[in-house]
Order: structure tokens, then C-alpha cells, then sequence
């Protein structure tokens, strides 16, 4: 059997398909949760204009722009079992939070559907 190459990309497909659905029933707009694509192998000259036009690195793989209780958003990242944040990740995670945003990191598509939810159903 061989490894999954990348889980955290099938993790995060999943939790948007279940978006798909399921922002309908939680009553919020579907692109209000969206990707930050920032990672993967870039050619160098695309990645220095990436960078030019505000690319950062450490920002979370998914943005939900909803507020609840006392967050102004919040911020998912999608880590594989084995996953670790980076420097980068853990500075921009603190940087959110001190702004009043929510940061989470999700090992599996259920611990992200769960953070989304319990999120959401928080009083606005």
C-alpha cells in the first residue's frame, strides 16, 4: 500500500466539500470560508511575485470570515497526524490571535469539522 502524499491537502478538500453543503444548513455564505494557497514548490520568479503582491508565509490554509462571541474570524490550519506548525506558523497564529481571531490546528477532516461547527454555533 503506498503513502498518501500529501494528507493534509486530502483533509482540507474534504472539509471544503463538506463546506459545499453544509454552509447552507449553518446559514453562512460559502466563499466566506475559503483557502490561503501559500504553500506547495513554486518556480522562483513566480514566487518572488507572489511575495511582491502579498503573499506571507505562515498564514493558516483556511480563513473563515465570520465573527463569533469575542473572535473576529478564525483561522484553520490542517496539519497531517504527524504534522508540526513551522516558526512562521506559530508567529502568524499569535499574531492573528492577538487581533482577536480564532486559531486553530486540525489533525483530521472530523477535528476540522468539529472546530468549524462548535465555532458557528457560538452566539454572534
Amino acid at each position: 500500500m503506498s503513502k498518501v502524499r500529501h494528507p493534509e491537502a486530502i483533509s482540507q478538500r474534504s472539509v471544503i466539500l463538506w463546506w459545499a453543503y453544509s454552509h447552507k444548513v449553518l446559514g453562512i455564505p460559502e466563499h466566506l470560508l475559503f483557502s490561503v494557497p501559500n504553500g506547495g514548490y513554486r518556480h522562483p520568479f513566480e514566487a518572488k511575485l507572489l511575495r511582491e503582491e502579498g503573499m506571507r508565509s505562515g498564514v493558516a490554509d483556511l480563513i473563515l470570515l465570520v465573527p463569533r462571541g469575542i473572535y473576529h474570524g478564525m483561522a484553520l490550519e490542517m496539519k497531517s497526524q504527524e504534522g508540526r506548525l513551522s516558526p512562521e506558523q506559530k508567529e502568524w497564529a499569535a499574531a492573528a490571535t492577538s487581533q482577536g481571531y480564532l486559531c486553530v490546528v486540525a489533525y483530521s477532516t472530523e477535528e476540522a469539522i468539529k472546530f468549524l461547527t462548535d465555532y458557528l454555533r457560538q452566539q454572534s
